[in-house]
């Protein structure tokens, strides 16, 4: 099972294909991440803020990501079906923030002529009914590794921060 090679700190880079995505297909992922897979207890720990997911094949794409109507699908169902995001997306990386984009319906894109991206906006109770699921899976996975209140609600405070990070400065610096 590959959540028992991880270590505390590692970082899992997860790619969905473009296919994958288009398919709706994330089979794979739960075949080895799925609730029924996941180990126990300190085995558990390491997934915990590990995952960087990537979609591959949109980097000719001029939208962003969260505009393309199959992965807003795409990122939607798997939300659906694997509500731990919050649980093992790592936080240093922007793509959690671009997934929970692709799932909220009322997304607004705010771009200036030739500038690129200005502004996401989007009503704040969607946030919040997008995360109550996903807090729940947080939950649960944080008492089946053993984790402690202390240690949960430090998680929870660093995903509130996460949501009002400004992600701009890491585009610009991870851009060619």
């Amino acid at each position: 099972m590959k959540t028992k090679q991880l270590r505390e700190g590692d970082l899992l880079f997860y790619s969905f294909s473009r296919p994958a995505v288009e398919d709706g297909d994330f089979r794979h992922f739960l075949d080895t991440f799925g609730l029924e897979n996941l180990p126990r207890d300190q085995a558990l720990r390491p997934l915990c803020n590990s995952i960087v997911f990537i979609l591959d094949g949109y980097d000719h794409d001029t939208r962003e990501i969260y505009e393309i109507p199959h992965v807003r699908q795409f990122c939607t169902s798997f939300s659906q079906a694997w509500p731990f995001w919050l649980f093992a997306c790592n936080l240093e990386w922007p793509s959690l923030q671009a997934f929970t984009f692709s799932c909220l319906p009322c997304l607004r894109v705010i771009k200036r002529d030739g500038a690129g991206l200005l502004q996401v906006q989007y009503p704040p109770q969607e946030l919040g009914k997008f995360l109550e699921p996903h807090f729940a899976g947080m939950n649960l996975l944080f008492e089946r590794a053993g984790m402690t209140e202390a240690e949960n609600r430090q998680r929870t405070q660093q995903i509130l921060e996460f949501y009002q990070r400004d992600w701009t400065s890491f585009a610009q610096m991870t851009s060619p």
